[in-house]
């Protein structure tokens, strides 16, 4: 089973982008550019995994990691670790979760 993976970024319009070419490879994916959106789609138990992309600032996107993990233990939570290779590296960073858990 593959995982559900929710994308987490600062621009919608990538994050969009995104989804739809893991949706084309077979992967169940969403993203959302908002944080309300994401806490509420991780509550509501319909992600498996969230990834958040280097693009948020460092002050923004590891509160919000340290916050999905105390509040949703159950869910995995990956932050891109460099910001190397722009919006198009967050594809490969992606497709590795989902590879991990196919393992």
């Amino acid at each position: 089973m593959s995982k559900r993976v929710l994308i987490v970024g600062r621009l919608q319009e990538r994050i969009d982008h995104l989804v739809k070419e893991l949706r084309e490879e077979g992967v169940e994916a969403s993203g959302s550019a908002d944080f309300d959106r994401v806490v509420a789609l991780v509550a509501g138990g319909q992600v498996d995994a969230v990834a958040i992309g280097a693009g948020l600032e460092d002050a923004v996107r590891l509160p919000l990691a340290e916050r999905l993990r105390a509040d949703f233990p159950g869910v995995e939570v990956h932050v891109k670790p460099d910001r190397t290779g722009g919006p198009g590296a967050m594809l490969p960073f992606v497709k590795g979760i989902v590879a991990a858990s196919r393992g």
